[in-house]
């Protein structure tokens, strides 16, 4: 009788010290209110908070599960359309169909999109592959001395200048620079 007693009084101070937190009681405010020691408040609390997220987490896979079953009831319902070799496309005045050779487009779509999220829902999917492109700018001030580049090296420059100078003309541009060579 004293264990059920003792079961009793614990519930109940279970059930105050959560509902005074609740209302935004302060710890040591439940200690003076319930009449336990602050450490048994933080206790009580820190077990109702895990108690609290394990059952989000099995209201979330319960969700999950629920989804992952319309998913596949949604597929099922398709698949057929999707894959068929021909299908009604429209009924005539008289209310007979209309086949048309091949799969039923929307149906594929529709079947192809409820995979993709089925497949975020389980946690399946790829990670999205961005490309990331930058564009940038220096300016450069200072001079090079030519004589220590090599001499290709001069004249493909000179051949990408040339045709930059061209893109960025009304006109033809001509354009003459001595390239000092190593004989000279």
């Amino acid at each position: 009788m004293s264990l059920e007693v003792s079961r009793l009084a614990k519930a109940r101070i279970r059930r105050e010290v959560v509902q005074l937190a609740g209302m935004g009681a302060t710890i040591h405010e439940i200690h003076q209110i319930v009449g336990v020691s602050t450490a048994k408040v933080r206790r009580i609390l820190t077990v109702e908070i895990q108690h609290l997220g394990q059952l989000r987490i099995q209201d979330a896979a319960r969700l999950r599960e629920i989804e992952i079953a319309r998913y596949e009831d949604l597929i099922a319902a398709s698949w057929d359309a999707a894959v068929a070799e021909e299908h009604v496309h429209s009924f005539d005045k008289l209310g007979q169909p209309n086949t048309v050779k091949g799969p039923s487009v929307p149906h594929a779509q529709l079947v192809l999109s409820v995979m993709a999220q089925m497949s975020k829902a389980l946690g399946t999917n790829a990670p999205e592959k961005r490309e990331i492109t930058a564009t940038t700018t220096t300016t450069v001030q200072g001079s090079i001395d030519l004589a220590a580049v090599p001499t290709p090296m001069l004249v493909q420059a000179q051949e990408r200048l040339r045709a930059r100078i061209l893109e960025l003309a009304a006109e033809p541009v001509t354009i003459e620079a001595k390239v000092a060579s190593d004989d000279e």
